[in-house]
């Protein structure tokens, strides 16, 4: 056929699946006539009596022609159900799924292993929301048997998979006997938690769908049949309390958190710091960039400090990650090491109330000893018996606390507010009303360290200086 017939074919395939699998009205986003991007389709399974066809995978490619590229994106929509299916939902969870699953061959390998193929189209077909229907149709959750055992009560086979505590997918933290760890869970499993909670609704009536949750089911996060996000806590005094606030869209919130894994912001790390088998991905913002990390580096003494809020911890507080080493400069008088000796930390609640100050010995009863090679070891504080010495470890001695309550905290947008949103839901735009005058919470401070060490210093302390942070109300939580 004439070249002129050929692109006015390729013109009329791309207008129909505009017309079939865009929202009417809205070509953004819609791929350009000469790249006919669509869903990739799985081999066919032999296996298939249903007549379901290929099933659609988290890649997205470009087709040889727009007529073929229809035909993807049909067999996409008639996997997750047609009649409300986005084209723009189904690219937007794609490519964030290929995000996360590079992300994690690269740092959480284990994790990885853990995605489970696409959910099958008969279970798709119960969920309400069409961005959940997209997510599991790409990857039915993880499988965990530490999950599968508190929903059987099987404390022998809970006690077996410990390890799976802490590798959820979408990450946490801890501090003191407090862990987090939400991991995306498989339909069926789904089930099996809202039978265990009961009914769960949104604060506006609307049935709440679970997807996400903690192990033992202390934080859980949800969606609505309007496709919105909210994290719920289930157990404690607040049991079934939504976070307040505007909810984002299932497909943002996910876009969200595959861009932070991919630029690094989240990544690997112990979620217990003393425990080295805790390996997870870090929801403490890693990358210093003046907003969800700040560092500052004082006389060859390094301090980097995130927070993230913890819906769950009580009034309202925030879990707080404290990193401290050596070897970004000489110590003061060319020491070879030195050891932290106090802290204070001034703390700013966000009603423009008088700073709360904090002053002690070290940092939650450890005294680390920071060398200017860059190493770290735990050392015995003033007037102590040398405690037991776990060897030097390379890199950042980490410490994990929370701030207590910060009354205002929550009037003030967080650092994720300044994010690049390009395309992103416009409903979600800030409604806090902080008090008249008031700046934000914040946490800042000084550590003091000696040359050498507290047995034995090599010269006077010297201060250290711990940036400060602001705390208020993420657009996102994990």
């Amino acid at each position: 056929r004439p070249p002129r017939a050929l692109a006015s074919e390729e013109a009329l395939w791309r207008t129909l699946a505009a017309r079939a699998f865009w929202p009417p009205g809205d070509a953004s986003g819609l791929p350009a006539l000469g790249e006919p991007l669509a869903p990739e389709l799985a081999a066919p399974d032999p296996s298939d009596r249903d007549g379901d066809g290929p099933a659609p995978t988290s890649g997205v490619s470009a087709a040889p022609s727009w007529r073929l590229a229809y035909i993807r994106w049909a067999a996409a929509a008639r996997h997750v159900g047609e009649e409300s299916f986005s084209g723009p939902v189904w690219l937007t969870i794609a490519r964030a799924w290929r995000d996360v699953e590079a992300a994690l061959a690269v740092h959480a390998p284990d994790i990885l292993s853990t995605l489970q193929p696409p959910a099958p189209r008969a279970w798709l077909g119960t969920l309400a929301s069409a961005h959940l229907r997209a997510l599991y149709a790409m990857h039915n959750g993880q499988a965990l048997a530490l999950d599968d055992a508190f929903l059987d009560r099987d404390r022998a086979a809970a006690r077996a998979h410990q390890a799976d505590v802490t590798r959820g997918m979408f990450g946490g933290y801890s501090a003191y006997d407090a862990l987090v760890c939400t991991r995306l869970q498989p339909v069926a499993r789904a089930e099996r938690i809202m039978h265990t909670l009961g009914p769960a609704a949104f604060p506006d009536g609307t049935p709440a769908r679970v997807f996400g949750s903690t192990w033992e089911l202390r934080r859980v996060t949800c969606v609505g049949s309007d496709d919105r996000v909210r994290v719920g806590d289930f157990q404690g005094p607040r049991s079934g309390a939504f976070l307040p606030g505007p909810a984002p869209l299932l497909a943002d919130w996910f876009a969200a958190f595959a861009r932070r894994l991919r630029a690094g912001t989240y990544g690997p790390g112990r979620l217990v710091p003393e425990h080295p088998a805790s390996q997870g991905i870090l929801l403490f913002p890693q990358v210093p960039d003046g907003r969800g990390c700040c560092a500052a580096a004082t006389s060859g003494v390094e301090v980097a400090i995130s927070a993230v809020h913890a819906p769950e911890a009580p009034a309202k507080g925030f879990v707080y990650s404290v990193r401290i080493r050596g070897g970004v400069g000489a110590l003061p008088g060319g020491a070879p090491t030195a050891q932290l000796e106090s802290r204070r930390w001034v703390i700013h609640d966000g009603t423009g109330a008088p700073p709360r100050e904090v002053v002690g010995p070290g940092v939650i009863g450890h005294f680390p000893i920071v060398a200017a090679d860059g190493r770290w070891r735990l050392g015995p504080g003033p007037g102590a018996r040398e405690e037991a010495r776990l060897g030097w470890e390379h890199g950042w001695f980490v410490y994990q606390s929370v701030t207590g309550p910060l009354a205002g905290a929550l009037d003030h947008p967080g650092w994720d507010w300044d994010e690049e949103r390009a395309g992103e839901d416009t409903g979600m735009a800030w409604e806090g009303r902080p008090r008249p005058g008031a700046a934000p919470a914040s946490f800042e401070g000084a550590l003091s360290f000696v040359p050498g060490t507290l047995a034995q210093p090599l010269g006077p302390p010297f201060k250290v200086a711990v940036p400060r942070i602001r705390f208020g109300r993420q657009r996102y939580t994990f």
